[in-house]
């Protein structure tokens, strides 16, 4: 028999049905996370927009939780997310009703972490240490996200941080998914400041102030320092770099009649930004060659005949192909050319995006395959390598990539001096994924304590160090070039290209096991 007098059992009881104010301040965190991304990128938003959705948790029963986080999850997915369905309408010609089904199945899918984190906060409050069990649960479920179906990592919450030079330091040493941790205690700490009814202990209260007041303190400390200390560190070499935006339409990218021209735009901007400058590397983007560079012929030797001329190599993107056992595989592969066309490195993209390089569970998904470009499905590639040029180690990260920092860990651990990400986002048109891919994409240069620059076919092409500054940054579908001259240090690893996403892993743990020990004191 429960006891109406103890205060501990009293709150887990739920209130008499969720009223339309419960459901209002959970969307309205869904939506206020979304601002806090690009655009509008209101990134302090990220720092209390969770309060909402915490007061309507309050008192709930886990099973109501869950409907909360699941429509806050809904408001906040489809607002940051609503892009896929004009990249599916406009390139697999689809309706406008057909085209929302791939959007509406991922919002659906993504807003089920939100469903489980709100019965996880309405079964951990007022329990004891949960200043720390909440933010972990938080961590926990986007490292699920980041592994779980291939993975989609888009837009964490510690990513719309990434202007804040000295708080993103600490990702060196716990990842994006550190800064989520802090944002989140931080919302819990606010929460229990000013919006927890009674029943929250003053104990509590204080408890959750303190521990993230520490937590920032010591993050914000030694991002401090490292920045200090690293603008010190002696430099090992530089690399002269050129990054060309051609700009392609992609509506005509892939015509036979215009591969010419596109060849002819990439010189033309390639002679232009070399001339007269010392050049060590020329950077164009993903599939920037829009046929078989393997193959000989004219348009091949073209991109061959430049590279000698301007005794500089370029890497760009190609689609390749491979004969196995099983027939004819494609790749989405970047190339290294040397002035020598003789030497040849190449890359093939690990990580393959789902509807626009493959189409997961065809059978049932076959009236999306018009999205997959190129004669068959594309094939991720067998191993990650850095590309070696003028005494310097690149680490290709090929479009999606970028969003996964184990990709860009592989490179690093195998001595990559520098991260170079070539991407086509003219799929995402005129919308805020263009933003949002380069938010992310700075993480990569903060976490393993190196330059990055970025390529990119309409926009946004950078240069990023490893501080995580955006040093110089293109237009979005303009015609251009940028130059730039990267430091490279000696290799010396961070805590997390070491150690990797332990944080992460300590992070589910704590939070299994907060749930257990939540479940078996109800």
């Amino acid at each position: 028999m429960i006891s109406k007098s103890n205060p501990a059992t009293r709150s887990l009881r739920p209130y008499s049905g969720l009223r339309v104010a419960h459901w209002a301040g959970a969307v309205a965190s869904g939506l206020t996370l979304t601002a806090a991304f690009p655009p509008p990128g209101l990134s302090w938003f990220a720092w209390v927009g969770l309060v909402p959705l915490f007061k309507t948790l309050e008192g709930q029963a886990p099973r109501d939780g869950m409907k909360l986080g699941i429509a806050f999850g809904l408001a906040h997915f489809g607002t940051l997310l609503y892009w896929i369905v004009y990249v599916v309408r406009h390139y697999a010609g689809l309706n406008i009703w057909l085209s929302f089904f791939p959007f509406l199945l991922l919002t659906l899918y993504l807003s089920l972490y939100g469903g489980v984190f709100g019965a996880l906060c309405a079964l951990q409050q007022n329990r004891a240490f949960a200043s720390v069990g909440i933010p972990a649960s938080w961590v926990a479920l986007e490292f699920l996200r980041a592994k779980l179906l291939t993975g989609f990592p888009w837009c964490l919450l510690g990513y719309s941080q990434y202007k804040w030079e000295t708080l993103i330091q600490a990702a060196q040493i716990a990842g994006v998914y550190g800064i989520s941790f802090l944002v989140v205690s931080a919302n819990w700490a606010v929460f229990n400041l000013m919006m927890a009814s009674g029943k929250t202990t003053k104990k509590a209260t204080l408890a959750s102030v303190l521990f993230s007041v520490l937590m920032m303190a010591l993050t914000l400390f030694y991002g401090h320092t490292e920045l200090k200390t690293r603008a010190k560190r002696p430099v090992a070499s530089s690399l002269n770099v050129l990054l060309v935006q051609p700009n392609i339409d992609q509506s005509k990218k892939w015509a036979p009649g215009y591969q010419l021209t596109t060849i002819k735009i990439l010189e033309h901007l390639t002679k232009k930004g070399v001339e007269g400058q010392d050049t060590d590397l020329i950077v164009w983007p993903e599939t920037a060659t829009p046929f078989f560079f393997q193959e000989k012929g004219k348009l091949s030797n073209r991109v061959r005949n430049l590279s000698k001329e301007l005794e500089t190599p370029i890497l760009f993107g190609s689609p390749a192909y491979e004969y196995t056992p099983h027939g004819r595989i494609y790749l989405n592969r970047a190339y290294l050319l040397g002035p020598d066309p003789n030497v040849v490195q190449w890359y093939d993209k690990m990580h393959l995006v789902p509807f626009g390089e493959y189409v997961p569970m065809k059978k049932v998904l076959f009236f999306l395959e018009k999205l997959v470009h190129g004669a068959g499905d594309f094939q991720p590639g067998k191993e990650v390598k850095p590309l070696k040029t003028k005494g310097a180690k690149l680490g290709v990260l090929i479009c999606f990539e970028t969003i996964f920092p184990g990709i860009a860990r592989e490179h690093i651990t195998r001595g990559a001096q520098c991260l170079v990400n070539i991407t086509n986002d003219a799929w995402f048109g005129k919308s805020s994924a263009p933003l949002q891919h380069l938010a992310m994409s700075v993480f990569r240069a903060v976490e393993y304590r190196v330059p990055l620059i970025r390529a990119a076919n309409t926009g946004i092409s950078a240069v990023v160090t490893p501080s995580g500054e955006i040093l110089r940054k293109s237009g979005l579908f303009t015609r251009e070039t940028i130059r730039a001259k990267l430091d490279l240090y000696p290799t010396s690893l961070t805590p997390y290209a070491l150690f990797g996403d332990l944080f992460s892993v300590a992070s589910l743990l704590i939070s299994s096991l907060w749930f257990l020990w939540n479940l078996m004191r109800k």
